[in-house]
């Protein structure tokens, strides 16, 4: 299985791991070498699977765009601080199912 990556591009914006457990993550995001904003998502497990005749391995990923489409309850903010997205993440951590993050993200800006 392939595990999520410490370290990727999305959307063109820098994705940094700073801490994770089996089913959350929490992101530093940065653009042209600026903190942008913390992102605290649910890591998806997906099986494998043949796509344009292709085998993709069993892996880790965080969700999609349009997975956080729909109303404002999908996301949360909290300008400014790191230390909110860090409490967040220890929050869910401690208390969140898997099915409570389903559609939940931190952004914070810096």
């Amino acid at each position: 299985m392939n595990k999520l990556k410490d370290r990727f591009r999305k959307n063109g914006i820098q994705y940094i791991l700073l801490k994770r457990t089996k089913s959350i993550a929490l992101f530093e995001l940065k653009a042209d070498n600026i903190t942008v904003g913390y992102e605290v998502c649910r890591i998806i497990q997906n099986d494998a699977r043949i796509m344009a005749g292709h085998l993709i391995e069993a892996g880790e990923s965080i969700p999609s765009n349009e997975q956080f489409a729909g109303t404002g309850k999908d996301k949360s903010y909290f300008p400014n601080d790191r230390d909110k997205a860090i409490r967040y993440f220890e929050k869910c951590e401690n208390s969140c199912s898997v099915n409570d993050l389903r559609h939940d993200i931190l952004l914070v800006k810096g």
